[in-house]
């Protein structure tokens, strides 16, 4: 008794194969479709066993086995909201299986769009007892929906047309950031011009003073603003004489998910004759009779900062 060369030992799971044997004496023989023991895929697979009497005389017996997948339901995950990793506007994530719908029968696949660069991920394996999960993937900042798709052929007829063959379910990755930026400020002069007056700026600008010292955020910076009174914020603040000399200036970063950071700058406030030099370089003056006035204005040198001199006649040309 046993299989004969007929049957089919390919799935068998045993420690121990059985032995093929002849149809030679009184006894059941299996002469076709595969073993007890085996492990089967979903389908249908035909056995035949035969039985030889006494006098040597066959019967045989035929009958399919059905292997059926079952009525697997596929179930997402719940939703799951994470903070992106340090300094980093991505989280990386794991544990993202579906509760339900893994099994040596299905297939799974998963697709997704990132919400900043809109980049496409997706697989198709077609190969029975695949399951594609998303583990491990840097998720964008935002809301990820993924969708699985399960594919089983419980009837076992090779496709998955029939009922709950083709099933999908989504849930989110949701990525928040919660990392405050890096305020920077810049200890700067601002020079008034000749009517008293003066900017500066929170951001960068070119050919102006700003205080914005190179500040950072792990994703990006949305706001930057300055302020005299610690409450009233401005993209710029306006000075004038009566606030010559060292001032204490706020700067407010503000990221693109509403974190804020602030930094002090000591901010000098400079007159606009302060950087000019007067000499009165004034010859031997002889006065006449009853003389009670004089012009010194032509021998007054009026030095600028970058060292050139202007007359006294060209004093209306100074100006921003």
């Amino acid at each position: 008794m046993g299989p004969t060369s007929g049957a089919n030992l390919t799935n068998y799971a045993g420690a121990n194969p059985p032995v093929v044997v002849n149809l030679s004496s009184p006894g059941v023989y299996q002469t076709a479709g595969p073993v007890p023991g085996s492990v089967l895929q979903p389908g249908v697979y035909p056995v035949a066993y035969t039985a030889v009497s006494c006098n040597g005389l066959p019967s045989l017996c035929e009958f399919n086995v059905t292997v059926t997948a079952g009525n697997p339901i596929l179930e997402c995950p719940d939703d799951l909201i994470v903070s992106a990793d340090i300094d980093v506007c991505t989280r990386v994530v794991n544990g993202l299986a579906p509760y339900q719908g893994l099994g040596c029968a299905s297939i799974i696949n998963y697709s997704f769009t990132s919400p900043v660069t809109n980049t496409v991920f997706e697989t198709n394996s077609t190969t029975i007892g695949t399951h594609n999960i998303p583990d491990g993937i840097e998720f964008e900042l935002g809301t990820t929906t993924i969708t699985y798709n399960m594919l089983i052929d419980i009837n076992g007829d090779g496709d998955y047309g029939d009922p709950n063959e083709n099933q999908t379910c989504d849930f989110n990755i949701i990525v928040e950031d919660d990392q405050l930026p890096d305020a920077k400020c810049l200890d700067v002069d601002l020079h008034l011009n000749n009517f008293g007056e003066g900017t500066v700026f929170a951001a960068e600008m070119a050919n102006q003073i700003y205080l914005d010292g190179g500040s950072l955020d792990n994703c990006s910076i949305a706001e930057l603003t300055i302020s005299k009174d610690n409450t009233t914020f401005t993209p710029s603040l306006n000075f004038d004489c009566s606030e010559k000399g060292q001032n204490v200036i706020l700067l407010k970063v503000i990221d693109g998910s509403g974190n804020i950071s602030y930094c002090k700058a000591v901010f000098n406030v400079i007159d606009f004759l302060d950087v000019f030099k007067l000499d009165l370089d004034v010859p031997e003056v002889c006065f006449e009779p009853f003389q009670d006035t004089f012009d010194f204005s032509k021998y007054i040198v009026i030095a600028k900062p970058d060292g050139v001199n202007i007359s006294h006649a060209n004093v209306g040309t100074l100006g921003p």
